[in-house]
């Protein structure tokens, strides 16, 4: 078990993530992470926007001390992602774990986290990236994210929907499927939270960064890692929020072909998740191994030469596109 200090850093849009909020925050604090050490990033457009308000309540009923830092702007994720690693900076020791989640995002862990963190340190790892599994209601509605049962009881069907719709190109691949769960404070976060700025500087818990596996793309493989990010993504407020992110300036070249592509599979498909098109788990996904089994067996496959080169020549293209490091 870890006993360093394990800190949770996520960015609210006020006007559309607050039904998430207390889902998110349920879950983390259920995870270990205490109170104090949550840090939110409020996002508005309008300081009187009264969803602040309501955050700072949802926030205080949970017992987060920490105040949340508001960020009034138009949201890009390339601004969005710079706060957050300025927040990150600024409120967390540079040895400290931190552990960065959107309100979307619900880190499934194979043992209990502090103990997995532990498992992690004493194998030299200071990067733990999961892959990102899909959440959908019944039948692939876009669906409202109601008060209970828990967000992840809302949305059962455990899927991969990110790349059957969104696919790869020269904007966007697969790194993009894969997050940072956990990683030391002076680690900051690359655009989109898939990797570390300082990529090659980290030392990650399967040796290499899982986007750049040869397997990633496979399902069947995607479920059999063992730490997993359960992604609410897929709900009713999906469409309005990828409209608004497309008309903003500074949408990234990513973000704006990935958000039509997914806008467009809506259209196509009655306005939700066509099942037929995406691989649930019930259909694909292996037996489950034992988590250190299966940690030895995806480190003995680490230790090949990794896909790095395309991961990082679109990383780069984006970087020379936008004027920074982004996703």
């Amino acid at each position: 078990m870890t006993q360093d200090p394990i800190w949770c850093l996520t960015c609210v849009g006020v006007a559309h993530d607050l039904a998430l909020l207390p889902h998110w925050l349920r879950h983390y604090l259920a995870l270990g992470v205490e109170p104090g050490r949550i840090v939110v990033i409020l996002n508005a457009t309008d300081p009187a926007d009264p969803g602040i308000g309501r955050a700072r309540e949802i926030l205080a009923a949970a017992g987060v001390t920490h105040p949340p830092e508001i960020w009034i702007a138009p949201y890009t994720s390339g601004t969005m992602w710079a706060k957050r690693g300025e927040v990150q900076a600024r409120v967390c020791p540079p040895g400290d774990w931190v552990l960065n989640a959107d309100v979307d995002e619900f880190h499934r862990w194979p043992e209990p986290m502090a103990d997995c963190l532990g498992r992690a340190e004493a194998l030299g790892a200071d990067c733990v990236q999961g892959v990102m599994i899909d959440r959908l209601a019944p039948g692939g509605a876009l669906a409202p994210v109601r008060e209970s049962p828990p967000a992840l009881e809302q949305f059962p069907l455990r899927a991969e929907v990110a790349a059957s719709i969104g696919g790869t190109s020269a904007a966007h691949g697969r790194g993009g499927t894969v997050k940072i769960m956990a990683a030391r404070g002076r680690l900051l976060p690359h655009r989109g939270g898939h990797c570390p700025v300082a990529v090659r500087e980290a030392r990650y818990l399967y040796r290499h960064p899982l986007g750049s596996f040869r397997e990633i793309d496979d399902p069947a493989f995607r479920f059999s890692v063992p730490t997993q990010v359960d992604h609410v993504h897929w709900t009713d407020t999906l469409p309005d929020r990828l409209e608004k992110r497309l008309a903003t300036p500074g949408v990234s070249p990513a973000g704006a072909e990935y958000g039509r592509r997914q806008l467009d599979h809506f259209a196509r498909n009655g306005g939700g998740v066509a099942l037929s098109r995406v691989a649930l788990e019930e259909e694909v996904a292996p037996p489950p191994a034992p988590w250190p089994r299966r940690l030895e067996e995806l480190r003995r496959l680490g230790r090949r030469k990794p896909l790095t080169e395309p991961v990082l020549r679109v990383r780069d293209r984006f970087a020379a596109m936008s004027g920074g490091l982004r996703r």
